[in-house]
């Protein structure tokens, strides 16, 4: 993706396993990122690599903008499921017509709690993938691509959407 100028780039909102490697690929490609998280744990982990960081809350904080691309790797099945669809809003209004949103999610039905050794208690909203599209297109964001993993937390959805590119439209009386 090519840089825009002024703020055009790449926001990386949260990041797998909180240590920020997602980002570290894209800047060793030359990419432009802006490193997010709701975490001081991720925001200090950053500093003490020498890497820039900023706290950012996705649920009531400005996303800035608008970017090429955003990426949010494990982080929207945090998102109550009546949250989801502002998010999902909010994602598509900071990025620039035609910019990527890469996500990846915990696929299913249902909503839980989970124990992690490090991060204690936290919920899980689980989304089928006509559930999840449907709503990214009522964002006016398009699903490109969908791949599927599973591994011990169980089954995973990567989708890649655009944000609808505007289009041009002429008048004639």
């Amino acid at each position: 993706m090519p840089d825009r100028g002024g703020r055009a780039g790449r926001t990386n909102i949260g990041d797998r396993i909180g240590a920020g490697w997602d980002a570290d690929f894209l800047e060793a490609r030359g990419l432009a990122v802006r490193r997010t998280d709701i975490t001081n744990a991720f925001l200090q982990f950053q500093a003490e690599r020498g890497k820039s960081a900023e706290k950012l809350d996705l649920i009531d904080d400005d996303l800035g903008g608008p970017y090429d691309g955003i990426m949010a790797l494990y982080v929207l099945q945090h998102v109550g499921r009546a949250l989801v669809d502002g998010v999902l809003r909010k994602i598509s209004g900071a990025l620039h017509p035609g910019g990527a949103f890469l996500a990846a999610l915990r696929e299913g039905e249902g909503e839980f709690c989970e124990e992690g050794k490090e991060s204690g208690l936290y919920h899980i909203v689980l989304w089928t993938q006509a559930e999840f599209n449907e709503r990214l297109a009522a964002a006016g964001l398009h699903t490109e691509q969908t791949a599927l993993a599973t591994d011990e937390d169980g089954r995973w959805m990567i989708l890649l959407a655009r944000k609808n590119a505007v289009k041009d439209t002429v008048r004639i009386d």
